[in-house]
């Protein structure tokens, strides 16, 4: 690599303990004539976090909307709130709106 023994020693155990910069790592690709790439992958598909995702926003919301119902005395059944939830996250996920992520 073009580097001391004792930096490259100092490297790859900062590797292992999780500690590696991207600096180094971007002096090491540069000393193997290599680009370094940086990525995230997902864990699961990206569309299944997506509908998922929008679940939460659409629960979410719609359970806010019930509990402003019910103190208005206009609550609605177990059924038709989980259909309205069904429709707003098929709503939420294929518009791809981006304030799913804003819930919890």
């Amino acid at each position: 690599l073009g580097i001391a023994q004792a930096s490259l020693t100092n490297l790859e155990q900062n590797e292992v303990e999780d500690k590696i910069t991207l600096a180094s790592l971007r002096k090491a690709a540069d000393a193997l004539n290599c680009d370094l790439v940086y990525a995230l992958c997902p864990r699961e598909p990206i569309g299944d976090q997506i509908k998922n995702q929008a679940a939460i926003a659409a629960r979410s919301i719609i359970n806010a909307s019930e509990k402003h119902m019910s103190l208005e005395a206009q609550e609605t059944s177990r059924s038709s709130q989980q259909q309205a939830i069904d429709e707003l996250a098929d709503e939420l996920a294929s518009e791809l709106k981006s304030t799913i992520w804003n819930h919890e």
